[in-house]
């Protein structure tokens, strides 16, 4: 009984070991999921800020060449 106890707790210690460390390295890859998608909203509004500007040129050029026609 005694030492059926005591695997008992050493087979619970590792489990809890385990989950701890399933955790933590959950944690961590939801933290650098986080900053990817940050990096990638921040990507996005810069390409729609580009996108705006290549418009607005386009538009320019277009006014101009129509003008000049």
């Amino acid at each position: 009984n005694v030492l059926i106890r005591e695997q008992i707790a050493v087979s619970r210690a590792s489990s809890d070991s385990l989950v701890k460390f399933i955790e933590t390295h959950c944690s961590k890859t939801n933290n650098k999921l986080e900053a990817i998608e940050t990096d990638l909203m921040r990507m996005d509004e810069r390409l729609v800020k580009l996108t705006q500007i290549r418009n607005d040129e386009l538009r320019s050029i277009l006014k101009k060449k129509e003008n000049n026609d």
